[in-house]
């Protein structure tokens, strides 16, 4: 199959690849719809993404797993129907000239740790407010890593469509089928959790049509970047933060963040967590405003004197309190994912009806000889005591949420 502008999903499997003509022809059928739009492959969020939006119809955006656990946002529960009349889209710059100018809104989920998931609409506005479009970007293929109705997987949805780039779908894939899909389409942007890219590494072999990578959706660390500017010499690194509440805010290159001067009156800090303006938010009945400014539960430190530039520590209420002392587990995690010989790493409190919380790691290392005590000592010369896990599993693998994070 030719990789090109003829195709929005590239596969070897042809009932997941997409051509242009063919999603042309799908938003030029008159259809019936329901608002709320489950999806569960990638072919699915395009065609159904695309002819709500040239139709500026309301769009709710849910998962396997979300519409399992919002029973009343079930297909047989939603009553709303939408009756597309869709007008000719006569070409496939036409379609994206409809898309960026629909009036949709789009509202997808939080990840619902606890409780039921909240639900926040955006506008296409807000969605597509960081994507960028022209002739440099016209020949970009994309890796999709995303959950496909996570914000990330939006962005790159919106950033691929609207250039008219070719998709080609790697979420929950093996590594080695994530390998071979980058090399036989010639990917040359991925964006992903790091959780990812640390499954990714190290690579079986170059990959040397990758231009740029885009890490987001989970805190990064330092290792990691170093990590991938040595397995991709030649390609652009970028560290993103994002939300579900604001869409993407902050870029840097490394792991050191700084608010840039055009949002210096939207973000700021405020006791050591990151605050956004409600100007910058989506609309949802579930976010919390103080004085017009929304307190994320990202936890930041300052790395230089000026306190313009700052890191991602961890969120608030990860926070472990082990003794009376604060602990975040990504620290830990880093420190631990330091370690050769070891390829994965969470770190969660276990609570002790005498000792309180006890922080305890479970380990994926590709060296059977490591113990607990090698694991421990190591840290030993990188962490204080209290931030030692008391106790080691070694697993062969940590769960991953429906976005492809760690599942804490």
């Amino acid at each position: 199959m030719t990789i090109g502008y003829n195709l929005v999903i590239a596969n070897a499997n042809d009932e997941t690849a997409l051509s242009w003509e063919e999603l042309l022809a799908y938003v030029n059928t008159p259809q019936t719809l329901h608002n709320v739009l489950h999806i569960n492959t990638l072919k699915e969020l395009v065609l159904g993404m695309c002819i709500r939006l040239v139709n500026n119809a309301p769009i709710v955006l849910l998962d396997g797993v979300l519409a399992e656990a919002i029973p009343s946002m079930s297909a047989e529960n939603t009553t709303e129907v939408l009756h597309v009349a869709s007008r000719p889209i006569a070409n496939v710059q036409e379609l994206r000239t409809a898309i960026q100018a629909s009036n949709s809104t789009v509202c997808i989920f939080t990840s619902g740790t606890t409780g039921e998931p909240k639900q926040v609409r955006h506008t296409v506005a807000s969605l597509t407010r960081t994507v960028r479009t022209g002739a440099k970007y016209a020949e970009n293929i994309w890796a999709f890593a995303y959950n496909y109705t996570h914000m990330a997987g939006l962005q790159v949805f919106f950033q691929a469509v609207l250039n008219g780039n070719t998709m080609v779908d790697v979420f929950g894939k093996s590594k080695t089928d994530v390998v071979n899909d980058i090399t036989a389409n010639h990917v040359t942007h991925i964006s992903a959790t790091p959780t990812f890219f640390r499954l990714l590494l190290p690579l079986p072999e170059q990959l040397p049509s990758l231009k740029k990578l885009s890490v987001g959706g989970e805190k990064s660390s330092e290792a990691l970047i170093a990590a991938l500017v040595a397995a991709f010499p030649k390609a652009s690194i970028n560290n993103i933060y994002a939300s579900t509440e604001a869409g993407t805010l902050l870029h840097a290159h490394g792991s050191d963040f700084a608010i840039p001067t055009h949002l210096s009156q939207f973000i700021c800090i405020r006791d050591g967590q990151l605050c956004v303006h409600a100007s910058l938010l989506g609309h949802s009945s579930s976010i919390v405003l103080n004085d017009d400014w929304f307190e994320t539960g990202d936890l930041v430190e300052f790395t230089d004197d000026t306190q313009s530039r700052f890191r991602f520590v961890s969120r608030q209420s990860e926070i472990i309190n082990v003794g009376g002392n604060k602990v975040s587990p990504h620290e830990v995690e880093d420190a631990i994912l330091a370690l050769p010989e070891v390829t994965q790493a969470k770190v969660y409190a276990r609570f002790n009806s005498i000792l309180g919380n006890l922080l305890v790691a479970d380990v994926v290392s590709k060296n059977p000889t490591v113990s607990e005590k090698w694991i421990r000592d190591a840290l030993s010369q990188r962490l204080q005591d209290f931030k030692i896990p008391r106790k080691v599993n070694f697993v062969s693998q940590i769960s991953l949420t429906r976005t492809g994070k760690l599942q804490r």
